[in-house]
């Protein structure tokens, strides 16, 4: 007759606790935190959307979206290349597991954004605003009965005309046709139960016509 010892008697039991340990672990997630877009084309002047999905979030929390021209601005600027995630930032509450689909827009350049920052230029609307304004401070301020003021009379239309002609070929100024790469970037942020950062980016193509 075969005895076994305090050992064997234990090892039953042990095993078992393995196993339900094992069986209840969560799956590991099949998809790794990413983001993706399709190729774009845009309209003459530069405007258009780029159309992304980010999927495998790894934990809850808010995910921020950003693009930007993947090239140096200077050579943003010379070309005049489209602005990609200008104003409002685009931010999404998710959860584990989660996949969004949305889409950022792309703006011609020289577009006014509605965030103010400095270094920007002012809407034309501003830029005549204050020309009239100054125009009208120096009418007042020399007579409207002295010569001199019958000369300022005669120069304002002259000096608005060529603000409205400088203004118009600037907007109607397109940008380099071609095809150009930006940057997209997803965040992802959480602060409870604890702070966790997760960031992710891919390119997206687009092509002025």
């Amino acid at each position: 007759m075969t005895t076994r010892g305090p050992f064997d008697l234990h090892r039953i039991p042990l095993a078992l606790a393995v196993a339900l340990v094992g069986f209840n672990l969560p799956p590991a997630s099949s998809q790794s935190f990413s983001i993706t877009t399709a190729p774009v084309t845009t309209s003459p002047s530069g405007s258009g959307t780029i159309k992304f999905t980010v999927s495998g979030i790894p934990f809850d929390g808010q995910l921020v979206i950003s693009c930007q021209y993947a090239g140096a601005a200077s050579q943003q600027e010379r070309a005049r290349l489209p602005i990609c995630g200008a104003g409002p930032a685009i931010a999404f509450n998710v959860t584990t597991g989660e996949t969004v689909n949305s889409s950022i827009s792309l703006v011609p350049w020289g577009t006014p954004m509605p965030l103010s920052q400095h270094g920007r230029a002012l809407p034309t609307y501003r830029v005549l605003a204050s020309g009239l304004l100054l125009a009208g401070a120096l009418l007042l301020g020399f007579g409207l009965r002295s010569r001199r003021a019958q000369y300022l009379l005669l120069l304002v239309p002259g000096a608005l005309a060529v603000a409205f002609g400088v203004l118009a070929c600037g907007s109607n100024s397109g940008p380099n046709a071609g095809t150009y790469l930006y940057t997209m970037t997803a965040t992802l942020n959480s602060t409870s139960p604890e702070i966790l950062t997760s960031e992710t980016s891919t390119t997206a193509t687009v092509t002025i016509p």
